[in-house]
């Protein structure tokens, strides 16, 4: 019976998770549609909205998995709850309940959103019909399919490197090299994808980590102050352009950008005063010192995270199983305990008290990543393709923001063996060691008595059967900590954001590129 009411629990959490998940992402992305977005494209809002919902309820499973195999041994004496075949089931299911997710994410993120970008992009033009963009859509989402099969095939013909292990560690490899050619394949693809995703990793993540916490304690600028000074640059411009007008036709041009950017200005200074005359804006002035407690506890959950990451992978670099980079820079235990890792691994005992500290991070993150997003824009690289900000972002940016979400969220699985190994790999399993001793699993021991996560289980065997993508992570991990110690010190030389939220603090060149004919 008590098996059964935890069984219970375990599903009514999930299936909870995922309606406030899905609750979430469709107001988050009502927040930040524009209003075209809202009046035009409703399946276009609901198909972000499921995705989102779709790739937070993927991490979110991630708990799941660890209560799966924590629960089948009892913590205090390490001594199984469960029989190997009741163990074996429980495995299976959540692999099928993996397999399926990630199947998911992957139609959608990789077939539907590629498919509907291209298909609303001309969305308001008169040329083309629905019919063509359909068919338009089509061939380009076909093109995206045939790179993902691509790829799975390729995955099948990598064979797993072959490994000499010690004689404790054999078993462990072994179950390892157990795997079939849907595994194989399936594994390989999601390691590809990782690849990617760590350069939104490495530029969104890192910053929004660091730009978040520093922004919330710096705080925004005193709204008179703003005021004043856009006021001030206001008569500045005018006394630059005074006589420009009839003068020569560079002039003229000096003239044209200015005078919108003077109009630029004044629409600012217009909401500024309405801002001002804010009721509500009023009222919460006096709590604004409450943003700079919030920043702190930001700052510690961004240090807490990079902290984690930091103690692991020197934990890695020098107590890894094998010589060299041959077993992936896997350990056999955890030799320099890093704080989220203990922490996780405590509550996991205590399920879902670990779901609500692991959501915690997940929701921090995703919220970091969306943070830089909206501060620096969508980009490749130095060029901007669309601002992000609340009722100010295009259905076309939704569209490539959910799909940065995926791709967060594949890096963040991988990461997670980095972030919090022994709960990821085992939870709070103990078993019965050599000695004698009940003590925390680790991989040397046998599979009889500790059982590897599903989770754990894919990560282990992409980095064992191609230390190409093992050392690639390993490295990534490092720019990711360099990444975000360089965001720490631009966050801190910037100024202060605009009470504005969505408008910089300086008019981009990119808004002032409008003929005459629009002045």
């Amino acid at each position: 019976i008590i098996k059964l009411i935890m069984l219970a629990l375990g599903i009514i959490v999930f299936v909870a998770i995922l309606v406030i998940a899905f609750v979430i992402s469709f107001f988050l992305v009502r927040y930040y549609a524009d209003s075209f977005a809202k009046v035009n494209s409703k399946p276009g809002i609901l198909l972000v909205s499921i995705s989102l919902s779709v790739v937070i309820l993927c991490a979110l499973l991630i708990p799941v998995d660890i209560y799966s195999v924590s629960s089948t041994v009892n913590k205090n004496t390490g001594e199984r709850v469960l029989t190997q075949e009741e163990i074996n089931t429980r495995s299976f299911y959540i692999s099928i309940l993996y397999y399926v997710i990630y199947g998911f994410v992957l139609f959608l993120s990789f077939i539907c959103m590629p498919f509907a970008y291209f298909y609303y992009q001309d969305q308001d033009s008169e040329i083309t019909s629905p019919r063509q963009r359909f068919f338009s859509a089509i061939k380009y989402s076909a093109f995206v399919i045939v790179i993902l099969v691509v790829i799975a095939i390729i995955g099948i013909f990598v064979n797993i490197e072959s490994v000499d292990p010690s004689e404790q560690m054999k078993d462990f490899f072994n179950s390892l090299y157990d795997t079939s050619t849907f595994e194989s394949a399936f594994s390989f693809l999601l390691a590809c994808i990782a690849i990617i995703g760590f350069f939104v990793w490495l530029s969104y993540t890192a910053f929004g980590l660091s730009s978040l916490p520093i922004g919330y304690i710096k705080g925004r600028k005193r709204l008179d102050d703003e005021r004043t000074e856009v006021k001030n640059t206001i008569i500045d411009m005018k006394n630059q352009y005074e006589g420009l007008e009839q003068s020569t036709p560079e002039a003229r041009q000096k003239y044209n950008e200015l005078k919108l950017q003077q109009k630029l200005l004044e629409e600012r200074q217009n909401k500024l005063d309405a801002l001002a005359n804010d009721c509500c804006e009023r009222c919460c002035e006096p709590l604004r010192p409450l943003l700079f407690f919030f920043g702190l506890v930001f700052l510690l959950l961004s240090l807490i995270v990079v902290g984690s990451i930091i103690i692991t992978s020197i934990d890695k670099l020098f107590n890894q199983l094998c010589k060299g980079t041959s077993c992936g820079f896997l350990i056999d235990h955890t030799n320099l305990p890093n704080p989220l890792d203990l922490g996780l691994t405590f509550l996991s005992a205590y399920f879902p008290a670990d779901y609500i500290l692991f959501a915690t991070i997940v929701f921090y993150i995703l919220a970091a990543t969306l943070s830089a997003l909206e501060s620096y824009g969508l980009r490749i690289l130095w060029i901007k393709l669309f601002n992000v900000g609340p009722s100010n972002t295009p259905l076309l940016a939704l569209f490539l923001g959910a799909i940065i979400a995926t791709l967060n969220i594949f890096v963040l699985n991988v990461e997670l063996m980095t972030l919090a190994p022994q709960y990821v790999t085992f939870g709070s399993q103990t078993y019965i060691n050599s000695n004698g001793t009940v003590t925390a699993c680790v991989l040397s021991a046998v599979p009889q008595d500790c059982t590897m996560s599903q989770l754990a289980t894919f990560i282990n065997r992409s980095a064992i059967g191609s230390t190409f993508f093992a050392i690639i992570f390993y490295g990534a991990t490092w720019l990711f900590v360099i990444m975000f110690f360089v965001g720490i010190i631009v966050s801190i030389c910037r100024k202060p954001e605009s009470n504005l939220g969505g408008l910089k603090n300086d008019i981009e060149l990119d808004e002032l590129q409008l003929g005459d004919e629009e002045l």
